[in-house]
């Protein structure tokens, strides 16, 4: 797998639609700014931790704990 950065203009209909378009094709997917960071999230109903990076701030760690805790205790 690779990454490669894609620059567009989100105002312009036509540059969307051939980026619809692409990205409907399935071969490539969009990654959110979000997902190449350290970050809790909601799937299928379950709290996921997802830790791209070695190691993390105290600070870090400690946010990421709050966050997970708080998607928690928001679930059904």
């Amino acid at each position: 797998m690779c990454t490669i950065t894609l620059s567009y203009n989100a105002n312009d209909a036509r540059a969307c639609e051939h980026l619809a378009v692409l990205l409907n094709t399935g071969l490539f997917v969009q990654l959110e700014e979000e997902q190449q960071k350290n970050r809790v999230y909601v799937d299928n109903g379950k709290v996921m931790m997802n830790t791209v990076t070695d190691t993390m701030s105290i600070e870090e760690a400690k946010e990421l704990t709050l966050k997970a805790i708080d998607l928690e205790y928001s679930l059904p």
